[in-house]
C-alpha cells in the first residue's frame, strides 16, 4: 500500500506565509478534497507535494521517503493544474505531439481525445475550443503515463454535468485500483470523499 504524509508543512510564498502546521496522511485507494478561501494556499499546498515549491518547513514523505532528499519520489506523483497549459494557436493533435516531446513516449491520440469524447476537435486548433473542452483536454494528460497519485487543481471549472461524472468515474476507477487522489474545489461536488480538509484553517490571517 501506498502512503502520502504531509507533516507538519508551513508554506511560504516569496516572504509571505500562506499556511501553518499542515499535516494529513492519505492512502492507496483514496480520495481527499481540500477546500479553503481564496488565497489560503490550496494551490500551493498542491506544488509544494508536486516539488515545484519548496515547503518553508516541515516534511512530505511518499512510502517515508522524503520527496525532497528523494527527488525521484516526484515521478510517483501527476500535476494538473488550473491553466490547462495549451497552445491556443496549435491544434489539439498538435498539442498532443508536444506531450510526446515531453514525456518521450508515443501516443495514440485517438484513444487519449476518446477519453472526454474530443475526437472530432482532432485537427481544430484550441482556440476554438470551449473553456470545458480545453480543461477535458488537459485532464487527459492524466492517463499518459501510469503514476499511483494524482494532484487536481479545481480539476471541475468550466466542466459540464457529462465531464463531472466522467471525471467522477475515471477517478473511482483510479480508487479502486489503488491510487491516491488530491483535489482541491470549493464548489459542491457529486462525489464521495474519503476526507474533507478546510486549509482556512491552517491559514495565516
Amino acid at each position: 500500500m501506498n502512503k502520502l504524509n504531509i507533516n507538519n508543512v508551513t508554506c511560504k510564498r516569496g516572504s509571505l506565509l500562506i499556511f501553518n502546521d499542515f499535516s494529513f496522511e492519505i492512502s492507496s485507494g483514496q480520495t481527499f478534497l481540500i477546500k479553503g478561501n481564496n488565497g489560503s494556499g490550496k494551490t500551493s499546498l498542491l506544488r509544494t507535494i508536486s516539488g515545484f515549491i519548496k515547503a518553508y518547513k516541515g516534511e512530505i514523505l511518499y512510502d517515508q521517503k522524503n520527496i525532497f532528499t528523494y527527488p525521484e519520489y516526484l515521478n510517483n506523483f501527476q500535476f494538473i493544474g488550473q491553466k490547462n497549459a495549451l497552445k491556443d494557436n496549435l491544434s489539439v493533435k498538435k498539442n498532443i505531439h508536444l506531450w510526446e516531446l515531453l514525456f518521450k513516449k508515443s501516443i495514440e491520440i485517438e484513444n487519449i481525445l476518446n477519453i472526454f469524447h474530443l475526437n472530432r476537435f482532432k485537427n481544430k486548433d484550441v482556440s476554438i475550443l470551449s473553456e470545458g473542452q480545453k480543461k477535458c483536454l488537459s485532464l487527459s494528460r492524466l492517463f499518459l503515463k501510469p503514476t499511483p497519485v494524482w494532484l487536481l487543481d479545481e480539476p471541475y471549472v468550466y466542466l459540464d454535468e457529462k465531464n463531472k461524472a466522467d471525471l467522477n468515474k475515471k477517478i473511482f476507477e483510479f480508487n479502486q485500483g489503488g491510487g491516491i487522489v488530491i483535489i482541491t474545489s470549493n464548489i459542491n461536488l457529486d462525489f464521495e470523499f474519503h476526507q474533507t480538509i478546510n486549509l482556512s484553517n491552517y491559514a495565516i490571517q
